[in-house]
């Protein structure tokens, strides 16, 4: 049993998502090694065992006892995007709590915390930089519209100087 939680253990540490698992008092039991890093990196407790989820992150939104309350109480997964402003940082994540059934009850929740941050950064950046391509295109073909508009324009003001009025 001892070697099975190690494996588990060391396959969750792999992992490169943060993952904790909370029980339904919401307090965390096992958090992989990315989780635990990003704790310690934000300055929160690294003995995060037993813990509330709630208190030790306290930048989560309140909506976020909402959510670990419904899949506790439905047992359905629930998936999330979530933007989050940390030590003047902004974030952007996807998460995912799935329950944990055990005999048809929910036991608890496991939640992975994917950062997509820089995946968001450069897709905006593309959607920019696609917009002022677009852009261009339209600025250009307005350009060679009024450039052949003002060819004819000129063409025929310079057929008129030709011409004597009567």
């Amino acid at each position: 049993e001892v070697r099975k939680e190690e494996r588990y253990r060391v396959i969750l540490d792999s992992l490169n998502d943060a993952i904790h698992v909370v029980d339904p008092g919401l307090r965390i039991v096992l958090c992989n090694k990315v989780f635990r890093d990003w704790c310690e990196r934000l300055g929160l407790p690294s003995d995060l065992r037993g813990r509330s989820v709630i208190e030790t992150l306290p930048f989560l939104p309140e909506k976020v006892r909402r959510e670990y309350e419904h899949v506790l109480a439905t047992g359905e997964s629930l998936a999330t995007e979530e933007q989050t402003e940390i030590g003047g940082r902004e974030y952007v994540t996807q998460i995912t709590k799935v329950p944990i059934k055990e005999g048809g009850r929910v036991v608890g929740v496991i939640t992975v915390v994917h950062d997509i941050t820089e995946e968001r950064r450069l897709r905006d950046e593309m959607l920019q930089a696609q917009r002022l391509e677009a852009l261009n295109l339209v600025a250009g073909s307005i350009a060679h519209d009024f450039n052949n508009l003002l060819a004819g324009v000129l063409t025929n003001l310079e057929a008129a100087k030709g011409k004597p009025l009567e």
